[in-house]
C-alpha cells in the first residue's frame, strides 16, 4: 500500500504552492510600488488590496503643500503621491488646514501680491483668475501669465506660463480695459471678452523676445522672494505660519516644516 505521505508525481507539495502564492504577491506589490513612484498615480486596482495599501488622512513627519496655478488646486504631499483634500480638510501633525482656505491663501500671495516695477520700457500685469474678476472681466490670457505692455507705443504681449512669447493683434474694435497700476501708470489692456483680437506667437530669434521673456519673468517671479502666509488650526485655535514657496514649472510648493520670514 502506498504510503499516504508520498507525493505523487507532477504534484506539489502544500507549502510549496502557499511559497508561490506568498513570491507573486510580493512581485505583485513591488510592481505597484514601481508604478506608483515612477508615475505618481495609483494603479486603479490597488484600491482592493489590504488595507496597509490605503493611504492615511493624517500625515506625520511631513507637511508640504502644493498649488497647481493652471488647475486651480491644492494638494497635500504623504511621502509617495499628491493628494487631495479629503472632504475639504487634512492633518499635518498637528495641524489643521482647510482646502478652501489654503487656496485662497495660495491665490492672495501669487494673484494680489505687490510687484514692484522699476522697468522704464515696460508695464506688467499679473493675469488674475477670472473668478476673482468677475466684476471686471477677464483678460486676455488667464491663471498667471502675464500682459507686458511697452510704454512708448502701446504694443501688447503675452508671457504664458510656459514661458512662451506672444504679440496680440488687435483689431480697430477690440474691447479693452483700462486699468491703473500700483505704481501711477495707466494702460488700456485688451479683455477677452470682446474678441477683434488674436495671439501671435513670437519668433525667439526676434529682437525683443529675450527682452521682453527675461524682464516679464523676472518681474513675475519677484513675488517668492517673499514668504507665503498660510492659516491653520490646532485644536480651536487659528494660526498662521510663514514660509518661502519654491517654483516648479507652474505648481507652487511650499514645506510649512521650513517657517521662515525672508524668501531673498
Amino acid at each position: 500500500m502506498k504510503n499516504i505521505r508520498e507525493i505523487k508525481k507532477g504534484e506539489m507539495s502544500l507549502p510549496v504552492i502557499l511559497s508561490m502564492i506568498v513570491a507573486i504577491f510580493v512581485l505583485v506589490l513591488v510592481g505597484i510600488f514601481i508604478y506608483d513612484v515612477g508615475t505618481g498615480k495609483a494603479i486603479p486596482f490597488a484600491k482592493y488590496l489590504p488595507d496597509f495599501m490605503t493611504k492615511k488622512d493624517k500625515v506625520e513627519g511631513m507637511e508640504i503643500l502644493r498649488y497647481q496655478i493652471i488647475e486651480d488646486k491644492v494638494q497635500y504631499y504623504d511621502g509617495t503621491n499628491w493628494l487631495d483634500f479629503k472632504d475639504g480638510k487634512v492633518e499635518l501633525e498637528e495641524k489643521i488646514l482647510t482646502q478652501s482656505e489654503v487656496t485662497e491663501d495660495f491665490i492672495k500671495y501669487y494673484f494680489y501680491n505687490k510687484r514692484e516695477n522699476n522697468d522704464h520700457l515696460f508695464v506688467f500685469l499679473i493675469n488674475r483668475n477670472p473668478e476673482l474678476d468677475k466684476d471686471k472681466g477677464s483678460l486676455l490670457i488667464k491663471n498667471g501669465d502675464v500682459t507686458v505692455v511697452i510704454k512708448e507705443n502701446k504694443e501688447q504681449f503675452v508671457l504664458d506660463n510656459k514661458n512662451e512669447v506672444y504679440i496680440v493683434r488687435r483689431s480697430e474694435d477690440v474691447n479693452v480695459e483700462h486699468i491703473i497700476l500700483d505704481n501711477g501708470d495707466e494702460i488700456d489692456v485688451v479683455v477677452s471678452s470682446g474678441g477683434g483680437f488674436k495671439l501671435e506667437r513670437v519668433d525667439s530669434s526676434a529682437g525683443l523676445y529675450n527682452t521682453i521673456k527675461d524682464r516679464a519673468m523676472a518681474w513675475r517671479d519677484s513675488v517668492l522672494k517673499k514668504p507665503i502666509e498660510i492659516g491653520f488650526f490646532v485644536g480651536d485655535k487659528e494660526e498662521i505660519i510663514r514660509a518661502c514657496v519654491e517654483k516648479r514649472g507652474t505648481d507652487f510648493i511650499v514645506d510649512l516644516l521650513k517657517e521662515s520670514d525672508s524668501c531673498g
